[in-house]
């Protein structure tokens, strides 16, 4: 049975959201463990270190940086009610399609300052981090990623109404990609009443070309407790993913010998 998470309420965030945040703002996070994460961590070891945050307040012996990231995930998309509501989801794939960088960020404002406190303080939160992340290589391309493996977390699972009917999943997905990177390109002007910053780059939705990232083998089974240091310092580095910020980790076991057959994968690139 899927876990029930308490539905957003009243100025400030439930605590075990909180911790979650407070954890990958302050850690020495990757790109590559928040990429993919929900997909690599199985869900009774997210639930496990829900349950510890609930228990202890502060498991930060039993975390790292890939299972936080997969828990925040879990979290946010098993809520109640999603972090835009229906009532401004259409307002929010109308206001980041605005083609006057002042105009959608005025029109994003009016979009967030209706969401309730709680709901807003969550999604701030969460552009913010993915811009930190983001940040932390060159050019957009990481940020792109970030955004995508995010954006359908924050809207309505099923879109109901003539959003809901009038457009097919792919366009949908590309909306809901555009949504969440106008809202993290334009973050402090949104969130903060900021002045707007000079004109960024639109991001580009990267093309769905990767194959699907394998769990990590790491978490098979799911560890019962945790001793000081072993292999959960750090995060997975895995994954089938090409690092962002660090170097590859070593081979798992080496090459069959007197092998004569090319390695490789495919590129990834942007679609338009």
């Amino acid at each position: 049975m899927a876990r029930r998470y308490p539905a957003l309420g009243g100025d400030r965030l439930p605590p075990a959201l909180a911790w979650l945040f407070g954890y990958l703002e302050h850690a020495h996070v990757h790109v590559d463990d928040v990429l993919g994460a929900a997909n690599r961590v199985p869900p009774l070891t997210v639930s496990a270190l829900l349950d510890a945050i609930e228990m202890a307040g502060e498991p930060k012996a039993l975390a790292n940086p890939e299972m936080v990231a997969a828990a925040l995930k879990v979290y946010i998309e098993g809520l109640p009610e999603p972090l835009v509501r229906h009532e401004q989801y259409r307002a929010l794939l109308v206001a980041a399609s605005e083609g006057d960088p002042r105009a959608r960020v005025d029109a994003l404002m009016r979009v967030v300052d209706a969401l309730p406190d709680a709901h807003r303080e969550c999604l701030h939160r969460l552009c913010d981090l993915l811009v930190q992340l983001g940040g932390k290589t060159p050019g957009t391309q990481a940020l792109a990623e970030l955004v995508r493996d995010w954006s359908d977390a924050i809207v309505p699972a099923r879109p109901s109404g003539p959003v809901g009917r009038e457009f097919g999943e792919r366009m949908r997905e590309r909306l809901h990609f555009h949504a969440l990177g106008a809202l993290a390109q334009h973050s402090a002007a949104v969130f903060q009443n900021a002045p707007l910053r000079a004109a960024q780059p639109e991001l580009r939705m990267p093309v769905a070309s990767r194959a699907p990232l394998a769990p990590d083998p790491r978490y098979a089974p799911p560890p019962a407790a945790r001793s000081g240091g072993g292999d959960y310092g750090g995060g997975s580095g895995g994954g089938g993913r090409a690092g962002y910020d660090r170097s590859p980790p070593p081979p798992s076991r080496a090459p069959p010998p007197q092998s004569s057959t090319p390695g490789g994968f495919g590129g990834g690139g942007f679609g338009g």
